[in-house]
């Protein structure tokens, strides 16, 4: 039996393992896919998440896989500014990078039999002394204790007696990587139209874009979208975002889904880290972030010679305000964000442009001061 078990081989899951192991401990990832493949789209990373990596002991690796970015802007529909975002003087500039490109860095310092594929976790029982995992193949894994990164669909929930269900957001999300745009290489943006937005965000060779609009959940025609369907439903947009979409290959899609902030993440010989613990909507892109931050601070209170029950008290005491901030945060932001009757969506962006850079600045600051000690 084994002490520790990582289930989840994304990012949250990875970087634990990998900070683990720079710091002298093997630890076992569950994973349920059956390769990890350089699959998804484009993410950003604010200066927290570098923090974490930082802390890790990994973001000399993972900085030149992604692109540096200095500014961010909020736009109209006909592409003029409504507002910045400008790098803190003192923090790093965010970094626009593939999915899988981050997920191949985090792979960088672990062992080849670290991370067990194919092992999709369907049965969690809680003993005395033990967590037994069964996975598809009918196999069992035992391990004194659990951390769960295994995303928002987290079987352990329910095992643990999170009664907490998915939200939809209201609005549904489609993603891309478009090939061969000449575009600005060193900014990212953002565009607000009426219910409907679209982001743009350069990732070295490529630029990664997401689009959204309001719609019912599970709706099989967004779901059928292909890149000149999408050309329609941003028609009154600027010409910028005709031409990602005319470059890009393959559309992804997803609903926008969070989970409400919850009092506790830690049952007993489990822990819900990451999306299965505090799912957060991406409209402050810091889904991957607070993953990242679960991760450093895990780092360091696993690497000290604490029982388990004081390292989810400290773990808790930690994190639970701060993803619960970031939870609310971004849910009121994207409901802002999609605003679809015209007098809402003028004010909406009357607002923002007169917003001083000082508030944004000050937010980014909020976001920035985090440390990983518990």
């Amino acid at each position: 039996m084994r002490e520790l078990i990582i289930v989840g081989g994304g990012i949250g899951g990875l970087a634990l393992a990998a900070g683990l192991k720079n710091r002298g401990m093997h630890v076992q990832v569950l994973e349920a896919a059956p390769e990890l493949k350089p699959v998804g789209a484009g993410i950003l990373l604010a200066n927290n998440a570098q923090k974490a990596l930082d802390h890790i002991g990994i973001l000399s690796n993972i900085v030149p896989l992604g692109q540096s970015l200095r500014e961010g802007a909020i736009l109209n529909q006909k592409g003029n500014t409504l507002g910045k975002q400008l790098t803190l003087e003192d923090a790093r500039p965010w970094l626009g990078i593939h999915r899988g490109a981050l997920q191949q860095g985090l792979l960088g310092p672990l062992e080849e039999n670290q991370v067990v594929l194919g092992r999709r976790v369907v049965n969690v029982k809680v003993e005395t002394d033990r967590v037994v995992l069964t996975t598809e193949q009918g196999e069992t894994h035992e391990a004194q204790h659990i951390i769960a990164f295994d995303g928002i669909h987290s079987p352990f929930r329910e095992a643990v007696g999170d009664t907490r269900s998915i939200r939809y957001s209201g609005y549904t999300c489609w993603r891309g990587l478009a090939e061969g745009w000449d575009g600005p290489k060193e900014d990212f943006s953002e565009t607000w139209g009426k219910g409907k937005r679209f982001g743009i965000v350069p990732i070295q060779d490529r630029t990664y874009w997401f689009a959204t609009a309001n719609a019912p959940h599970r709706d099989p025609k967004m779901k059928a979208m292909d890149g000149a369907a999408l050309k329609t439903v941003f028609a009154d947009f600027h010409q910028e975002v005709f031409e990602l979409l005319d470059l890009t290959p393959k559309v992804i899609w997803n609903d926008i889904e969070d989970i409400a902030p919850v009092k506790k993440l830690v049952y007993g010989r489990i822990l819900l880290a990451g999306d299965a613990g505090h799912a957060t909507t991406p409209n402050m892109g810091q889904g991957a972030c607070m993953a990242l931050e679960d991760a450093a601070t895990l780092t360091s209170l696993l690497t000290k010679n604490l029982n388990w029950d004081e390292v989810g008290r400290r773990f808790e005491q930690k994190r639970l305000r701060r993803t619960a901030w970031i939870t609310k945060q971004s849910w009121q932001l994207g409901k802002m964000a999609q605003w679809a009757h015209p007098l809402a969506a003028s004010f909406r962006n009357s607002m923002t442009k007169m917003t001083p850079d000082s508030l944004s600045q000050g937010l980014l600051r909020k976001l920035a001061n985090v440390t990983f000690e518990a």
